[in-house]
């Protein structure tokens, strides 16, 4: 684009007033899978005595700070980052360059394998997935030297779809014993393993298998007529010491706009177990936070802890930058 005239007349300009006589777009998060965030940049020219910056809650729209001549669309979210260093070009002429910026999008991005130390666990802990609803069947097989019972129930829809074909799941009769019934002589249980063979919609179907002697062993979870539900439970940490290990992690990163650094928001921490007296402690129990149980549920689900604490870093102007690394439980 040529330079405009300085002089005051048809198509020129006084200069009086910051004027854009370049611009174009960049998109610096592309490569992060964010297409949408904009850095709007403007090569500026104005008299040296009538040069200012703006302040960093400007807008890019005509109502407020946008550049004169700009070529861009109003933008309410794009806000004045900075200006360059003025240079003289000629004359009592300064150039510059005006930058306003969109504030990012949040993202997740991958972090590959990081060391952390995962707490030790006093006690193994058992996560109950739910309960039966009804629908009870029990079909036996028996193949040398074993005895198979396919035992289906429906399970609240939720409950039912956190189970996956082939884990091991415990099930326990709540108000009753499951009976092996080898014709002469019983073995009763209040809770037996059992390995998920099928899960559709909210009708679940768990394989328990037992050593027998002839094929006419018999099977049912309902020996007395008081029977009613099963209880669905999944081993999901044993006792341990602490794990020194490497595993998945993730870096969320977030974006916020503030007066200064001491305005930001508050910052995520490091994952640490505490006592019930708010104590840090190595070891999971009952009465810590988190305690056992809810520890188990983030492994189950796949739940991702602060490797680190939060951190931060000016991005543009007063947009910061905040990382957090977070690691796989385990």
């Amino acid at each position: 684009m040529s330079l405009p005239n300085e002089s005051v007349g048809s198509g020129g300009i006084a200069f009086t007033t910051p004027t854009c006589v370049k611009a174009w777009i960049e998109y610096p998060l592309n490569e992060q899978g964010d297409s949408t965030t904009k850095v709007y940049h403007h090569i500026m020219q104005v008299k040296r005595a009538n040069y200012a910056p703006l302040a960093y809650d400007d807008e890019m729209t005509a109502a407020d700070k946008k550049p004169v001549r700009s070529p861009f669309p109003d933008d309410a979210n794009a806000f004045w980052v900075g200006d360059s260093e003025p240079s003289q070009i000629g004359g009592n002429l300064v150039e510059f360059e005006r930058i306003f910026a969109n504030i990012p999008a949040d993202r997740t991005d991958p972090n590959g394998l990081y060391p952390f130390q995962f707490p030790g666990n006093s006690t193994s802990v058992t996560e109950t997935i739910g309960v039966s609803t009804g629908n009870y069947s029990v079909a036996v097989s028996y193949a040398n030297p074993q005895m198979h019972a396919d035992i289906t129930f429906d399970m609240a829809t939720a409950d039912a779809a956190k189970l996956s074909v082939g884990e091991r799941v415990d099930l326990t009769n709540t108000t009753d014993v499951y009976e092996v019934d080898y014709g002469s002589g019983q073995f009763d249980a209040g809770t037996i393993v059992t390995y998920v063979t099928d899960v559709t919609g909210d009708t679940v179907t768990v394989r328990y298998s037992h050593y027998a002697t002839n094929s006419s062993v018999g099977f049912t979870g309902n020996p007395n007529a008081t029977f009613t539900t099963h209880t669905v439970k999944r081993p999901s940490l044993d006792a341990r010491d602490l794990l020194q290990d490497s595993a998945a992690s993730i870096v969320l990163v977030t974006y916020e706009k503030a007066s200064s650094p001491s305005q930001l928001s508050a910052f995520a921490l490091k994952f640490v177990v505490r006592n019930a007296a708010g104590v840090v402690t190595d070891n999971l129990v009952f009465s810590t936070e988190p305690t056992s149980a809810t520890y188990s549920a983030y492994i189950n689900d796949g739940q991702y802890i602060a490797a680190e604490n939060e951190s931060f870093t000016r991005w543009r102007g007063n947009i910061y930058e905040r990382t957090a690394i977070q690691v796989l439980a385990k």
